[in-house]
């Protein structure tokens, strides 16, 4: 594996500035963060630092940014300033508009599709069908793929070849897949089964095990853990927090 990073999310109303934020990141010797902006005050904080920043292109943007005049000006305003003081070294669109368009442009530069995958959320839409073992990278029977014939041990590297594959699929299997976000949250809902300290804990541990491991899928991906912090002020069910 490459490395493992982590989400800053900044929805909330009790969250450090961005300096202290740095100190922390430190601590964990946490060197590569995404953020889901390109908020001036974290870009400026995080200048001159050890620390790698994959900015997020917000879903308004993404239909002005189709013009290349309209992206260039975006780029100009957002990201210059602070490169390469800061190291920008990636860009994550919340959603794709056109995904066989956008398949051909991470293939021509060379680029990594990033993906969320989040295995709570399918254990909490079957929690009698999946094991929460399988979910948890706990010891367990595993499945195996009818398709492929390969055996997983875990949820995450399946959800995350299933994306391998189908953009295989597509003709862009030269396409490095990487994970932007994953995560299990320690407080849902009432109806939000599994989502408790005790199973993010677990979960946190075993990935952050195999990673630094070497373990993985066939690609091995960077995983960006979510999040350094809890977003009280956003909205949706409480385990999305």
């Amino acid at each position: 594996v490459t490395s493992l990073g982590i989400t800053y999310g900044k929805v909330g109303n009790n969250l450090p500035p961005p300096e202290k934020v740095l100190g922390l990141l430190d601590s964990l010797k946490s060197t590569k963060v995404r953020i889901y902006d390109t908020n001036p005050q974290i870009l400026t904080a995080f200048a001159n630092s050890n620390v790698e920043l994959i900015v997020t292109v917000e879903n308004q943007m993404l239909a002005v940014l189709m013009d290349p005049q309209q992206a260039y000006q975006w780029v100009n305003t957002h990201i210059k300033p602070y490169f390469p003081s800061t190291n920008i070294n990636g860009e994550h669109p919340h959603q794709l508009v056109v995904m066989s368009q956008y398949l051909q442009f991470l293939s021509s530069t060379k680029a990594p599709f990033w993906i969320n995958a989040y295995p709570y959320f399918a254990y909490k839409d079957d929690p009698s069908g999946i094991s929460l073992d399988y979910a948890l990278f706990n010891p367990n029977a595993g499945m195996v793929d009818p398709y492929t014939k390969l055996r997983y041990d875990n949820m995450l590297y399946t959800q995350v070849d299933a994306a391998i594959f189908a953009i295989a699929r597509m003709g862009y299997g030269n396409i490095e897949v990487k994970v932007s976000e994953t995560g299990w949250p320690s407080k849902g809902d009432p109806n939000e089964v599994g989502a408790t300290l005790e199973n993010a804990a677990m979960y946190n541990r075993n990935l952050l095990r195999r990673q630094l491991g070497s373990e993985g899928t066939a690609l091995r991906p960077n995983v960006y853990m979510f999040a350094l912090f809890n977003g009280d002020l956003k909205p949706g069910p409480t385990s999305e927090k």
